[in-house]
């Protein structure tokens, strides 16, 4: 399989340096332009996760001490990634769920993200939701978390991604479909 890795001159004429910024290189160049390069493919396809709960808000007691904003016939969606997982590092304010583009609700609690669900009632317990990616005509770029995170490149979302959060490595041939 043929890869194609990006340097600068000063990494080149030391390459026992600097191991981080050439591992950098490797998920994009130094301009951040991976994508216009002929033949280049971001290493990042998706970052995907699913629904563990579904719940309609029922009842308008608490609705002034909830950690966010709350409203009858509110639909809320939680999935199993948290701060613990650095979601505030590797998704925007919005999510995909069911091909439509749903907002993360609050702050994310240490192990789980809620999602406002009322624009997708057929969301159920068990649904992909994309953080990045695509899903049916949706998609939302690593250009548009870097955009919303205010980070700096492609590579700080990828660098960004916890070592315990399971990773499943593509071949060639399906990373292009």
């Amino acid at each position: 399989m043929a890869r194609r890795h990006f340097n600068t001159s000063p990494l080149s004429q030391r390459p026992e340096k600097d191991q981080a910024k050439r591992n950098v290189f490797r998920y994009e160049p130094p301009d951040g332009k991976a994508h216009k390069v002929p033949g280049a493919r971001p290493a990042l396809k998706a970052i995907k996760s699913r629904l563990i709960q579904v719940r309609d808000v029922g009842r308008e007691d608490h609705f002034d001490v909830a950690p966010y904003p709350l409203r009858a016939g509110l639909r809320v969606g939680i999935m199993p990634i948290g701060m613990r997982d650095r979601i505030t590092s590797i998704a925007a304010n919005e999510v995909l769920v069911s091909g439509r583009r749903v907002p993360i609700l609050g702050a994310p609690a240490l192990e789980y993200t809620r999602v406002d669900l009322t624009s997708c009632p057929d969301a159920r317990v068990g649904d992909e939701v994309v953080l990045v990616g695509a899903q049916m005509d949706e998609n939302i770029s690593i250009d548009d978390v870097v955009t919303f995170r205010k980070q700096r490149r492609g590579a700080d979302l990828t660098v960004a991604l916890p070592p315990e959060m399971m990773r499943r490595y593509l071949s060639s041939a399906d990373a292009a479909k």
